[in-house]
């Protein structure tokens, strides 16, 4: 009779000291990034955007703190928004900073829609900080009604 051997419940790493290893790990890495200067974001993180519909229309409000009106531009291709421009520092002068959560530089973010829409029919409003968007559906999108026949 074979004798089975199960490796032992040791040999395997802790979940929570691995998490709090790979946590290490990433504060590590963007340690680097936080500091001071200019960056540009391409990944979608900035600005943050709320997606919703109402009736023909497709809304979008886009958070943009600090952002000046004449550094934005919008440009819409098919069912995709693309949302860039530049959040200018705040010209605090010779400053050494503690801590820097907000920052400066360029964005472009692109926002895939769920249909395509009528660029010519947009309409787009920057106030406080916030920018909000209507955009139309376009004809192809837009629910038929199909008339039913007899035979």
């Amino acid at each position: 009779m074979a004798i089975i051997r199960y490796p032992r419940f040791s040999s395997f790493p802790d979940p929570l000291s691995e998490m709090a290893r790979l946590k290490r790990e990433m504060d590590r890495l963007f340690s680097g990034s936080a500091g001071s200067g200019s960056y540009t974001v391409t990944s979608g993180v900035f600005p943050a955007v709320n997606i919703g519909e109402n009736g023909d229309k497709i809304l979008i409000h886009a958070e943009m703190p600090g952002t000046r009106q004449e550094d934005l531009e919008i440009s819409i291709e098919g069912a995709t928004v693309t949302l860039s421009g530049e959040r200018k520092t705040d010209g605090v002068g010779n400053v050494s900073y503690h801590r820097r959560e907000r920052r400066s530089g360029t964005f472009k973010k692109s926002i895939t829609l769920p249909y395509e829409v009528n660029a010519e029919g947009a309409e787009a409003h920057f106030k406080d900080g916030v920018l909000r968007m209507a955009i139309p559906k376009s004809e192809a999108a837009k629910p038929r009604k199909i008339a039913i026949k007899s035979e």
